[in-house]
C-alpha cells in the first residue's frame, strides 16, 4: 500500500506545489508557449499519478498468463516473471484492494474520458451553430476568412474548426485604424494557426472533471491568459504600439460576446498583456529552456519511476526467475 500511497500524496503535491512554482516562475509568461505546455505537464502528472496508484493496486488481479507460447523455457520464464511481480505488487488487501485499484482506474479514467468528449462535443455543435449565424448575420467580408457582422459595440474574436472565421463587428471597423485592425487580425490568425481552442478546451475539461482541485482551475485561469499572450507575440515588434492600443479599445467595450466558442483579442488579463507589450522582457535563453525541460520531464517521469519500483527491484534481485 505504501506506493499507492505515495502516488496520491505525489498528486496532491503536484496539484499544490505545481501551480505555486509556475505562478512564481518569470519564464512562464517571457514564453508564453512554454508556459501552456507546462500547465499542460501539470495537469498530466496529476492524472498519470492518479491512473498508476490504482494500477499498482489492481497488478495482482491483472491476467498476466502465458497462453499462445510454444516454447517451453519462455514460458517458464514469463510464468515466473509474472508470480514474482504479483508478489512484489501484493497488498495486505489481497483481491479487495486489487478491486479498488482497479475499479479506482475505472473511475478516474471514465470521470476525466466523458468530461473531455463532452466539452469537445459541446464545443464543436456550439462553433458551428455559431459559425452559421455569423455567416447568416455577415455584412461583409474583409478576406475569405475575415466576416464583417453589423454590431455596433467594437468586438474581434475568432471561431476555430474545420471552416475557421474571424469575426469582426461594424463598431471595431469604425473604432480601430487600418493599422490596429491589421494587429487584431493577426493575433485572431495566431490562435486559428496554433488550435488555442484545444489547449483552452482541455484545460477547462480538467478543471470540470476535478471541480477546480489539484489546481486545475489555476491551469485553466492561467492557459487563457497565456494562449492571448503567446497570440501578440505573432504581430510585428515595431507595431506593438497599435496592437497595445486596439487592445485597450476592444476591452474598453467589452460585454457579451461569444462566450467560450471564441477567442477574442480583447480576452486575457489585459493589464498583464498590455503591460508585457509595452515592456518587451528578455526571452528564455536556451539554458532555461532546458532546464525547464527537465524539471517537466522529471514531474512525468516520477510517477512511472514510483509504480515501476517494485517491479524493477524484483528483476534485479530476482532476475525473473534466477536468470
Amino acid at each position: 500500500m505504501i506506493v499507492p500511497a505515495l502516488l496520491l500524496m505525489l498528486a496532491g503535491g503536484v496539484g499544490v506545489l505545481g501551480p505555486r512554482w509556475l505562478g512564481r516562475a518569470t519564464w512562464v509568461t517571457r514564453s508564453p508557449r512554454l508556459g501552456i505546455l507546462a500547465w499542460q505537464v501539470q495537469g498530466a502528472a496529476v492524472l498519470l499519478a492518479l491512473v498508476l496508484a490504482g494500477l499498482v493496486l489492481a497488478v495482482p488481479i491483472i491476467p498476466m498468463g502465458s497462453a499462445g507460447l510454444t516454447s517451453t523455457d519462455m514460458s517458464g520464464l514469463l510464468h515466473a516473471c509474472t508470480m514474482m511481480l504479483r508478489d512484489h505488487y501484493a497488498t495486505s488487501g489481497g483481491v479487495a484492494a486489487a478491486l479498488l485499484g482497479a475499479g479506482w482506474v475505472g473511475l478516474v479514467l471514465t470521470r476525466f474520458g466523458a468530461t473531455l468528449a463532452r466539452h469537445w462535443w459541446r464545443a464543436g455543435a456550439e462553433r458551428r451553430r455559431h459559425r452559421d449565424l455569423v455567416d447568416a448575420l455577415a455584412v461583409a467580408h474583409l478576406a475569405k476568412d475575415v466576416v464583417v457582422i453589423d454590431e455596433a459595440r467594437p468586438t474581434v474574436y475568432c471561431i476555430a474548426g474545420r471552416s475557421p472565421r474571424v469575426v469582426v463587428s461594424q463598431g471595431a471597423m469604425d473604432a480601430l485604424s487600418a493599422e490596429q485592425l491589421e494587429q487584431v487580425l493577426v493575433h485572431e490568425r495566431a490562435h486559428l494557426r496554433a488550435r488555442h481552442h484545444r489547449a483552452v478546451l482541455v484545460a477547462r475539461a480538467f478543471s470540470t472533471a476535478w471541480r477546480g482541485r489539484f489546481g486545475s482551475s489555476v491551469a485553466l485561469a492561467r492557459i487563457c491568459d497565456l494562449v492571448e499572450m503567446d497570440a501578440d507575440d505573432a504581430g510585428s515588434g515595431a507595431r506593438r504600439s497599435q496592437l497595445v492600443e486596439a487592445v485597450l479599445t476592444l476591452a474598453g467595450a467589452r460585454g457579451g460576446s461569444a462566450g467560450s466558442v471564441a477567442l477574442a483579442a480583447s480576452g486575457g488579463g489585459v493589464v498583464e498583456r498590455v503591460r508585457r507589450l509595452v515592456e518587451p522582457v528578455d526571452p528564455v535563453t536556451p539554458a532555461q529552456r532546458r532546464w525547464v525541460t527537465t524539471v517537466l520531464t522529471a514531474q512525468l517521469s516520477l510517477p512511472l519511476a514510483l509504480a515501476l519500483g517494485p517491479a524493477l527491484a524484483g528483476v534485479l534481485l530476482h532476475w525473473c526467475g534466477g536468470l
